[in-house]
């Protein structure tokens, strides 16, 4: 891998592979632009995403976290914005794929 290089708002990364040759120059056999993820989740978030994967609506989320259901509201959103998941089936696979919970 020769280098991975962030774009000026780092939200775009591109990821070069290069092969060296003899007469030590580099010619690039792959390059791939990638969405890089920066943010992390919060502990709570944490919490809402396990919720997600186990099926659970906003409302029983709210009642088994003393929190109102519009705060989880919140809180869902949120962690969408940060996944770039536009859905809670898109999320929980987000979150098995990533081996975040």
């Amino acid at each position: 891998m020769k280098n991975i290089t962030p774009f000026g708002n780092k939200q775009k990364m591109i990821l070069t592979v290069a092969k060296r040759e003899d007469n030590k120059r580099y010619t690039t056999v792959h390059q791939q632009e990638f969405d890089f993820r920066w943010e992390t989740f919060t502990l709570r978030e944490m919490e809402i995403i396990r919720l997600v994967t186990q099926g659970l609506t906003s409302k029983q989320m709210a009642a088994r976290l003393y929190i109102s259901p519009e705060t989880v509201r919140n809180h869902r959103k949120n962690i969408l914005l940060k996944s770039g998941c536009t859905s809670s089936t898109e999320l929980s696979a987000y979150a098995i794929r990533e081996s975040i919970l």
